[in-house]
This record gives structure tokens, C-alpha cells and sequence, in this order.
């Protein structure tokens, strides 16, 4: 059968017209008809008033475009690599606490120890560098066991750090990014409102960082991460010490680490690590620290890990010379002031 409109062959029965007659389909111009149709040329013309056109774009904006939105998020961005802190004073030593992986909300922190271990900083001329996990912050998991194990929910965790940030005020010094508080949001929702607040109050480094302080003429540079790669069974500073390999070189004298719960620390003469890595520049020390943590009763943890440490340690920066003193204990670093 051949359709009267086109003269195409592909005709599909569509059942029957009210006159009886067998009514078809010709699928090549989407017409109809009957077997009473005449065959006769189809004279119907249309056309596009307004159909869009893709244009040709020049190659240079698109280039002229990635400039302006990398500025942008540049410009919006309050997150660095490096930052430079200047202290100016007549003490002879500046006290920095180093703490990390609080993970406020869970039901298995040590809330007594956190609360004294905050109002002593708060209390005494001590300043803070914290490096993660602030706040517990479980969304989703693999298992529910510590999503429901969380005294507060997410939104009270971040009004704590809000109401804790005024009451630090003149105290904290830098901040990093940690997997709890800050990339699990970033999983979920591409962004972090902890991330937000904490770069808009403190150095803050998204990924490894270093804050250099100047006390008076003495410059310390301090290399930090919520952690670094690497483990070893024998010695859990080892991924601090892959830091100075793959990441600082020679540039740092202290690199810090929270995440893995365990409390320990290294000392290093400069020298020996320098030249076993192949830097030419020698000479001074070299201080790791593992910070430890106040989740110290995890049921999740405990299965897989083993029970967390509390562990915030301090190290005394020199005004007058180039020395740096560590203590594992906050009361033990008071003592000495």
C-alpha cells in the first residue's frame, strides 16, 4: 500500500473510520487516512519563526570566563596554605596548646576533661591550635551505631562552637580542616558551615598548612594537617615524619597531626633528619606531635581501634632565642611558666 500524501510504503493499520472505512497510518509524514482517501500531493509548507541557533563561541572567553570565576571563588574563599602571626611581648615564653578531636555530641567523649581542659585555656595565658574533629558531626554511616550515639544533633554541635568562639576570644590562633567536622557536610552538601565559621575567625587551612609565628625576632614555623599520610604498628609519629619528606622539607620545626586518637610525640635533631633526607639546609630541632582526643570511650571505636587518649600537648615558644620546650600536660607547662 502506498500512502496518497508522500508515496511511502510504511503504513500501519489504526483501526476504523465511523463510515466503516480501514483508516491508516503512514509513519514517513505522520498522516493519516482512510481507503476513501484520493492520493493527492500535500501543498502544506511551515517554518521555524524563531528557532534558536547555536553560535559559534570564540575560544578566548571561554578562558576570559574561568579567569573571572577563579577570582571569584578566590575572593570568597578565607582558607590558606600559609599563615604569619606576629607577637610582640615582654614574656619570655609564648604557650601554645595543641588539641584536636574533641567530637562534641558524641555520648562517648570525656565532657568533664574538655570542659576543664577549655576553661583552662580560657583561664590562663595560654593560646590554642587546634587540628580536627571538633565536633562528632555523624550525618550518615556505614553502621548507625554512632550516628545514634550522639547526645547532640548536628545543628547544637555547631551552636556550641559558636557560643565557644567568643568566650576564646584573643586565644585561639589557627584552625584545620577535620573529616568529622568538616568533610562529612562536604559529602553531603559540597560545603561546611564549620568550615565557614572557623575561617572566619581563626587561620584556617583546609588541607596542610603552616603558621609561622614571629615572637619578637624569633620566627617558628609550625607545619599542621588533621592528618597526614601513613601508619606504622612501631612508631605513631611515623606519617609526621613523611610530612617533613613529602610536604614541609626543612621549612618547620614543629608538624602536628590529630585524627588517629592516640597521644605521642618525637624530638628530632634537625640536623640528622635533614641530612638523612638530602636537604642541604641543617641545623635546629625538630618537634611531632600526635594529639590525642576526648572521645575516649567509643563503642565503634573500641571495636575496630581501641579506646582513645586524652592528650593536648603544649610547647613553649622562646622570645628572646631560638628554643622550643614540649610538655605532654597542660598543668605540667603552667608549672613551668
Amino acid at each position: 500500500m502506498i500512502c496518497p500524501y508522500c508515496q511511502g510504503s510504511h503504513i500501519q493499520k489504526r483501526g476504523k473510520h465511523r463510515n466503516g472505512s480501514q483508516r491508516w497510518y503512514c509513519i514517513a509524514c505522520n498522516k493519516s487516512y482512510t481507503d476513501n482517501t484520493e492520493q493527492k500531493e500535500d501543498t502544506t509548507v511551515w517554518e521555524y519563526l524563531n528557532k534558536n541557533v547555536k553560535e559559534k563561541v570564540p575560544l578566548n572567553d571561554f578562558f576570559d570566563l574561568a579567569h573571572k570565576h577563579q577570582k571569584l571563588h578566590q575572593d570568597l574563599s578565607q582558607s590558606q596554605d600559609i599563615a604569619k602571626i606576629k607577637f610582640t611581648t615582654d614574656e619570655n615564653w609564648i604557650a601554645i596548646v595543641f588539641s584536636a578531636d574533641w567530637h562534641f555530641g558524641s555520648v562517648s567523649v570525656d565532657y568533664k576533661s574538655l570542659e576543664a581542659h577549655l576553661k583552662t585555656i580560657i583561664d590562663n595565658p595560654l593560646y590554642l591550635i587546634t587540628v580536627g574533629d571538633l565536633n562528632d558531626n555523624f550525618r550518615r554511616f556505614r553502621t548507625l551505631q554512632p550516628v545514634l550515639s550522639q547526645i547532640f544533633s548536628p545543628k547544637e554541635q555547631a551552636e556550641f562552637l559558636r557560643a565557644l568562639i567568643p568566650e576564646m576570644s584573643g586565644k585561639w590562633l589557627a584552625a584545620t580542616w577535620g573529616n568529622h567536622d568538616i568533610e562529612f557536610d562536604e559529602q553531603l552538601y559540597g560545603e561546611s558551615p564549620i568550615k565557614e565559621l572557623l575561617s572566619k575567625h581563626f587561620a584556617y587551612f583546609n588541607g596542610k598548612g603552616i603558621l609561622e609565628l614571629q615572637i619578637n625576632k624569633e620566627i617558628y614555623r609550625i607545619g599542621m594537617s588533621h592528618y597526614f599520610k601513613g601508619h606504622s604498628i612501631y612508631n605513631p609519629t611515623h606519617s609526621l615524619i613523611r610530612a617533613i619528606k613529602d610536604d614541609f622539607g626543612p621549612l618547620v620545626q614543629v608538624v602536628v597531626q590529630g585524627h588517629k586518637h592516640q597521644h605521642a610525640y618525637q624530638f628530632f635533631n634537625k640536623y640528622e633528619v635533614a641530612k638523612e633526607l638530602g636537604y642541604t639546609e641543617l641545623g635546629g630541632e625538630l618537634h611531632l606531635l600526635h594529639v590525642g582526643t576526648f572521645e575516649v570511650d567509643s563503642g565503634y571505636s573500641k571495636r575496630f581501634w581501641g579506646k582513645g587518649q586524652i592528650g593536648v600537648p603544649v610547647l613553649l615558644f622562646n622570645s628572646n632565642q631560638h628554643e622550643i620546650v614540649w610538655f605532654p600536660k597542660v598543668d605540667q607547662a603552667l608549672r613551668y611558666l
